[in-house]
């Protein structure tokens, strides 16, 4: 049996220790770039410093990840601050879903899962969402993999381990306004 850390140990593992890089959102007028980013404290009630607008209250995000913990901790974390959250442990399971016609607002998806792979589920759902973003979150940071993910219609790279502010404010760059 897995040890399933509680919500709250989730928040403070999701990028205690490390520092974390962030390839921001694709596009012919500003390519992808990265930056480090410092440390973020937890408040609390367990939201990071990222101040998100009131208008994700209506928001829902697709997490695809097959790590147990890592899907509780992102769950957690978005949950908390303020975002709808959906999860799907592989890429397959959320192309089920995305072709039953559910439509989130983001898809945040991990790159290498069983299954589906997070470029797989990148491409196919790109031509369900041609609009949605969607951010690849990985260990991964190959400037290789990133083209492929690039070529595949993702929308930002997002390294493991990653900070809650971080990751926040990556939402808060790709996500579509009110």
């Amino acid at each position: 049996m897995e040890n399933t850390p509680t919500p709250a140990a989730a928040h403070q593992n999701l990028g205690a220790g490390h520092r974390s890089r962030e390839v921001g959102r694709s596009g012919p007028a500003c390519g992808w770039r990265q930056a480090d980013h410092g440390a973020s404290t937890l408040h609390r009630r367990g939201v990071p410093n990222a101040v998100l607008p009131s208008a994700t209250l209506n928001k829902t995000i697709l997490i695809v990840e097959d790590s147990p913990s890592i899907r509780l901790t992102l769950t957690t974390l978005l949950s908390l601050s303020g975002f709808q959250v959906e999860t799907a442990e592989d890429g397959e399971e959320a192309l089920g879903r995305l072709r039953r016609g559910f439509r989130p607002d983001l898809i945040i998806t991990d790159l290498h899962m069983p299954r589906m792979d997070g470029l797989a589920l990148t491409r196919a759902a790109r031509q369900l969402l041609p609009s949605t973003p969607i951010l690849l979150l990985t260990v991964e940071n190959r400037r290789d993999q990133r083209e492929l993910g690039r070529q595949a219609g993702a929308t930002a790279w997002v390294l493991k381990p990653v900070k809650p502010a971080t990751l926040l404010n990556a939402i808060q760059r790709v996500m579509p306004g009110p």
